[in-house]
């Protein structure tokens, strides 16, 4: 690919169209322009492209329905594929030739802007993806001597600012920039010293005297009452009443005070003793209001059971077994279904712990009843019988 001599804006030199910088003044080149493709041929040749296409697809469709002879369709395909192949040659170029010309302006532009690493690997990368195109290895080497060229110079530079900034060179070159960037320096480091010089004595006229003497004793201060420290301050001038030291006596005295009313409410060791006798009622009382109407529940049953045995009494106690058994039986049957409601709560149901409770509680009213049942319908049957009857009577 062959490039067309550049003028350099500079000097005016002729350069290789491939050069980044000028040969004579080391100026930096721009990149050609390329002579762009006119808009209406690239439009026309998409149209006549679309045209070949549909005529290629009609003498198929002819081919297929054997309207016209194979023989004759032939010429005319060819000649129309050859024109699309043509067509879709130049749009290849075309594309090709605008992508060469992206990466090697990128690669300008990065070697123009001193990213010299970065236009090598660029200008490598487009030689492995289109070879033979552009002469990569004349441009990497200009590029890689001048970052050489530019690295000398600046260590060149380096020494030379190094001595302009002594004080001997700053007196025989004071015209030069860094001289002058040395001199302002030292302007303002003279101009900050004057500001911290003049800051104290502005700032010492409105801090007021500190109320407490360096030779003063401190601890007596704290022992001295109130009204002895506001004659002294008065005394003293320049002191303000607001900077008298009141407040760690009034903060001694609101403490002592504060101490005073702790010891009021500390409890004699009788009323401890009738709080520790009396603390069953913060128990018992919220179990009681919160299980009230279990407890109600249980004394009907228990008292409508025994009222029941009552009530029937004359008629069991003529079936001996039924009397002997119906009693303690039933009871314990009930307890014993009340025991296994609580023990099933507490286990698969935890939230419903103080209504097992309350069962549990039932089931133990509910044992010494068992017991009594069976003591009395076994041993004394005819005594108990006639005890019960009259007790229901009155």
């Amino acid at each position: 690919m062959n490039a067309a001599d550049l003028a350099c804006p500079h000097c005016s030199h002729r350069n290789s169209g491939f050069r980044f910088w000028c040969e004579r003044c080391r100026a930096p080149l721009p990149h050609p322009a390329s002579e762009p493709t006119p808009g209406d041929i690239i439009a026309k040749q998409s149209e006549r492209k679309q045209l070949y296409g549909r005529v290629l697809d009609d003498l198929e469709q002819l081919e297929q329905s054997r309207e016209v002879p194979r023989d004759q369709t032939e010429a005319v395909k060819a000649f129309y594929q050859t024109q699309v192949d043509q067509i879709e040659h130049r749009q290849a170029e075309r594309s090709k030739a605008r992508s060469i010309d992206n990466l090697i302006r990128g690669a300008r532009v990065a070697a123009h802007a001193g990213r010299y690493q970065q236009a090598v690997e660029t200008l490598r990368a487009f030689d492995q993806k289109h070879p033979g195109v552009f002469p990569i290895e004349s441009l990497t080497q200009e590029i890689q001597a001048r970052d050489v060229q530019e690295r000398a110079e600046r260590e060149v530079d380096i020494p030379k600012s190094t001595r302009s900034c002594q004080p001997g060179a700053l007196g025989r070159s004071g015209s030069s920039p860094l001289a002058n960037a040395c001199g302002l320096q030292s302007t303002a480091r003279e101009r900050e010293t004057k500001a911290t010089e003049a800051l104290p004595a502005v700032e010492e006229e409105p801090v007021a005297p500190q109320p407490v003497a360096p030779d003063q004793p401190v601890v007596p201060q704290l022992v001295v009452p109130a009204d002895e420290h506001a004659d002294e301050h008065a005394a003293v001038p320049g002191v303000s009443p607001s900077l008298t030291p009141s407040a760690p006596t009034s903060a001694g005295a609101t403490v002592r005070r504060s101490f005073d009313v702790e010891e009021e409410e500390i409890p004699s060791a009788t009323q401890r003793l009738i709080d520790s006798a009396s603390q069953w009622s913060t128990v018992l009382k919220p179990f009681l209001l919160d299980n009230v109407g279990w407890f109600v529940g249980a004394f009907l049953v228990i008292a409508g059971f025994v009222v029941l045995i009552v009530s029937f009494w004359g008629n069991i106690e003529q079936n001996r077994v039924l009397m002997h058994s119906l009693v303690y039986l039933s009871l314990a049957t009930t307890t014993g279904v009340f025991f296994a409601m609580a023990y099933f709560m507490r286990l698969k149901y935890p939230q419903l712990e103080s209504s097992s409770n309350v069962l549990l509680v039932i089931v133990a009213l509910l044992i010494p009843l068992v017991f009594a049942a069976a003591v009395l319908t076994t041993l004394v049957p005819g005594a108990t019988g006639d005890v019960i009857i009259q007790a229901g009577m009155r």
